[in-house]
């Protein structure tokens, strides 16, 4: 029985570290609500971040104030207020500006060019929750696949902050294919916890990430367990690139009916096979 403590204990340990990890990173984590079986998504911030209250807010009526000022607004503080936080000299305003405009999401475009600029600040939490902003804003910030793609690449960066710059490339979405080649590199990386971001960045990218699928078939025999399960996820999301290489087929297959992986990664494997090919799944007792 004490095979099954240790799987027990592995899976146990792995989830609760990515959900804090996933926290921590301020993930919106588009990959992962794509993803029953993934790691929840944190909720929205609920509690207000700290800072000087623009005089609309201390009026009363912040909601009102935000409608009148026609600009996104979070918890009736509108957009403008945050911008010029971003710019404030203490890195604790920064970083709640930056949480602030995580909130907003997609409708906080035009801050985009700011928070471009943290990406090299002194502060590694601003420039983690710098990353963790463009990604929460999604498509719009396609500009900063570059700058993200040259964080990952640096070996000199801060763990934590290479992290977020790959989810974030997943939470930019499918306009982020140009980063593929990044992503598989950082899949190779001597760090698993980068290695788990790749295949959320590759996971987010989805089919047109070209080459994924052998990658992310290999990463099934990982080391580590949050790779090997992060692997099985993404490729239920780049199933149309696996129905095209009969190789990586072959592999799910073989990683499916291997009693020595977690159920939990033959589970994910098999909804990847049936996406793939549901014929296939169907002659393998899969449902």
């Amino acid at each position: 029985m004490a095979w099954k403590w240790t799987e027990r204990a592995e899976k146990t340990v792995a989830v609760m570290t990515i959900a804090a990890v996933m926290v921590v990173l301020g993930c919106h984590s588009r990959v992962s609500s794509r993803d029953s079986s993934a790691t929840q998504q944190p909720t929205t911030q609920t509690q207000q971040p700290q800072g000087e209250e623009p005089p609309a807010a201390r009026a009363g009526n912040s909601e009102a104030a935000a409608k009148v000022q026609g600009e996104p607004a979070f918890q009736g503080i509108p957009l403008s207020h945050w911008l010029k936080q971003l710019r404030s000299e203490e890195a604790d305003k920064r970083k709640e500006a930056l949480r602030a405009i995580s909130a907003i999401g997609p409708a906080a475009k035009e801050a985009i060019p700011e928070v471009r600029k943290l990406l090299q600040d002194p502060d590694e939490d601003v420039q983690e929750w710098a990353c963790s902003t463009l990604g929460r804003i999604g498509e719009a910030a396609k500009v900063a696949i570059p700058d993200l793609e040259k964080i990952i690449l640096n070996r000199q960066a801060a763990d934590k902050v290479r992290w977020a710059a790959a989810v974030a490339l997943g939470n930019i979405g499918p306009v982020a294919v140009s980063a593929t080649p990044t992503l598989l590199k950082a899949l190779q990386d001597s760090d698993p916890w980068l290695r788990w971001a790749a295949t959320e960045g590759l996971s987010g990218i989805g089919p047109q990430a070209q080459g994924a699928a052998q990658a992310l078939a290999e990463a099934l025999y990982d080391t580590e367990y949050i790779v090997r399960i992060g692997a099985a996820r993404a490729l239920v999301h780049v199933a149309p690139q696996v129905k095209q290489q009969p190789k990586v087929v072959s592999a799910l297959i073989r990683c499916y009916e291997d009693s020595s992986q977690y159920d939990s990664v033959r589970q994910k494997v098999a909804e990847a096979i049936k996406a793939a090919e549901p014929g296939l799944a169907a002659k393998l007792g899969i449902k």
